[in-house]
């Protein structure tokens, strides 16, 4: 870009470059001839004035000859130092003028672009705003939704009750309907429980009050809580950790919460008679707690959108009844504690969840 602006200068400014260097020239050469040549025939000197006599030159004469030559040169030598200052100070303007003109040029293209990225911003805050509005709609819309839908499923629970008084004259085929009906009642209620529960939590997420835990203690008290789901599957809850003293900064509240879902998850979907290991990892900046389980595991599709609300995961859909809820507010409390969340799962051969929290 530099060599193309030289090269657009010069082609603009030809002209006034070349009136420069011949002026230089005409003023070089006028100086050196500006003495009159003088032409001597024998003893008679002839000028450009005319003829004079002859004469024998003084040392005055001579003198004055050295210093016309001297005052000839520093005439030439003045000359050309002005030429080249005067052309030095006519370029310098030049590039300045340029120059001035690009950045006024830039100027106004940055000041096009901030107009543009303030009205862009603007536009993104009008439409976070909207965001809002929709969300607050439309958990408003699930509750409502929610609470209607729990009136029929009540009455159908109820109705089959009225039946069962009257157990002894049913066939063996109508209680094995009523027993399907129950099932579909009491995971009907459970899909509309999470779904208000998902609203509720997302409502109450308070503001993160960071303190040194242990995570040990922490998964202790996890385990405990669980132990009697994982004794009816007969399935082993175990910690792994070289080193009890594990800690990070997080929220106590949020950290229980968070590995609690984790570890029911992994009791609900392992079969009976296996394992859940719960690892805890000193990896220096950061501890690092792994919740292992031994169940179907997870597909591709399933890995992607675990994540999600309201995703039913195939490869889980027959273990019982899911909204989908569990895991995304998961997601959203270890997003809370500024840590970080991942899981590793092939099918049929279980499934790794990986929380990293700061030290």
């Amino acid at each position: 870009m530099n060599c193309y602006f030289k090269y657009n200068f010069i082609l603009k400014y030809k002209y006034v470059i070349a009136a420069i260097f011949l002026t230089l020239f005409v003023a070089q050469n006028s100086a050196v001839h500006s003495k009159a040549p003088v032409y001597t025939l024998g003893h008679t000197s002839i000028t450009t004035k005319g003829f004079e006599a002859p004469q024998s030159p003084t040392n005055d004469q001579v003198t004055s000859e050295d210093d016309k030559d001297k005052q000839l040169e520093q005439l030439k030598v003045y000359t050309i130092v002005s030429l080249v200052v005067a052309f030095v100070v006519l370029m310098t303007l030049s590039i300045i003028i340029q120059s001035y003109r690009v950045l006024k040029k830039q100027y106004a293209t940055i000041k096009k672009q901030q107009a543009e990225i303030e009205k862009t911003s603007e536009e993104l805050a009008i439409q976070n705003d909207n965001l809002k509005e929709l969300n607050r709609e439309k958990n408003s819309v699930i509750s409502y939704v929610s609470h209607d839908l729990m009136t029929p499923f009540g009455n159908i629970e109820g109705l089959v009750h009225l039946i069962e008084l009257e157990e002894a004259t049913l066939s063996d085929n109508q209680k094995s309907y009523l027993s399907t009906i129950k099932e579909v009642v009491e995971n009907g209620k459970l899909t509309i429980h999470s779904m208000l529960n998902i609203n509720k939590i997302e409502q109450e997420i308070k503001g993160v009050e960071l303190n040194d835990e242990n995570l040990y203690q922490i998964l202790k008290e996890v385990v405990i809580g669980h132990q009697m789901l994982a004794d009816e599957k007969n399935i082993s809850l175990e910690i792994i950790a070289e080193d009890e003293s594990v800690s990070a900064s997080t929220d106590k509240q949020y950290c229980k919460q968070i590995f609690s879902n984790l570890v029911s998850n992994a009791i609900k979907f392992s079969e009976p008679e296996t394992k859940v290991a719960i690892s805890v990892i000193d990896k220096g900046e950061t501890a690092v707690v792994e919740v292992r389980d031994e169940g179907p595991g997870l597909s591709d599709r399933d890995k992607d959108r675990i994540f999600l609300k309201y995703e039913q995961l195939s490869s889980r859909g027959e273990e019982g009844p899911s909204a989908g809820l569990g895991l995304p507010i998961v997601k959203q409390l270890v997003d809370k504690l500024n840590g970080k969340i991942r899981v590793e799962s092939d099918l049929d051969k279980g499934s790794t969840f990986t929380v990293e929290l700061l030290k």
